[in-house]
């Protein structure tokens, strides 16, 4: 608990990983557990939530209220929104639907767009909440309004730009270092019909496998793609940051059943403890 507390009065709220706090409260036995949850900032208990491995899920939910859990989820990007509620529908249906009532309409809408995918499907893994400039805007107004997002902290992470048409089309990706090179008074269309770049983007269809998108991000050293519909319409994002924590996820799951530890158990020492025994086989 002295560690927890620590690391929650070393640094601002907003500042707080929940990672770290995760890393911290899996060290913990039961029941200071219980207690140090209740010391968490409310507005990053669903992340910690998600980054604690599942087990730890009922423990957490069940210490807050819907309304808590409502005022945390909406801190979420969408497709972790959606992850939330479709792991707490598992555990108690009618505390998912409290907690879905609470979010406002946008991300309501988010949530049950994302939920229409299947789990090996790339649209289950993206992000809705993406900037995308129009072509025909110049890059003068891209940059003040990036700048301007960025500072309401409506987006993040930002380090590509998609570009599409007036209808919402994908027609390029610009780096950022790109970007800062072109012409400000001129239009996007007008600086990449000038330049000898390349501004075709890599993208992922919104119903191609998963596995198909991770292999992209690896031979393209990606820091994001953009998913798109049938059409070409830009729908979304997938981050690396979204690739690593799958690989991870699976990679867990492999050693789990190289172990012979049941999926939910998710202990370090149960691995151990499975692997000594499977030496011993």
């Amino acid at each position: 608990m002295k560690r927890l507390q620590e690391y929650l009065s070393s640094l601002p709220q907003e500042e707080l990983h929940p990672s770290d706090i995760a890393n911290i409260l899996k060290d913990m036995d039961e029941s200071t557990f219980r207690d140090a949850i209740l010391h968490i900032p409310k507005s990053c208990i669903a992340e910690v939530a998600l980054e604690l491995p599942d087990r730890y899920f009922d423990d957490i939910v069940e210490n807050f209220s819907a309304d808590d859990l409502a005022e945390s989820v909406s801190e979420l990007e969408s497709d972790d929104q959606t992850d939330f509620i479709q792991e707490l529908e598992e555990l108690d249906k009618d505390m998912a639907k409290e907690v879905f009532d609470g979010l406002d309409s946008e991300d309501q809408a988010d949530i049950l767009k994302l939920k229409q995918y299947d789990e090996s499907e790339a649209g289950a893994h993206m992000q809705v909440e993406l900037y995308a400039a129009k072509a025909n805007m110049s890059v003068n107004e891209v940059i003040k309004e990036l700048a301007k997002l960025r500072r309401e902290e409506q987006i993040e992470h930002v380090n590509y730009l998609y570009v599409t048409d007036d209808n919402g089309k994908l027609l390029y990706g610009v780096g950022l270092d790109d970007l800062l090179l072109f012409d400000f008074d001129k239009t996007i269309t007008e600086n990449i019909q000038r330049s000898k770049g390349d501004f075709q983007p890599i993208v992922a269809n919104d119903h191609d496998p998963i596995d198909e998108v991770v292999k992209k991000f690896q031979e393209y050293d990606l820091s994001s793609i953009p998913v798109v519909n049938a059409h070409g319409y830009l729908l979304g994002r997938i981050t690396s940051d979204d690739i690593y924590d799958l690989i991870a996820d699976q990679a867990t799951d492999q050693i789990f059943n190289l172990a012979g530890v049941k999926e939910d158990s998710e202990d370090d020492d149960n691995i151990f403890k499975a692997g000594k025994y499977r030496a011993i086989w």
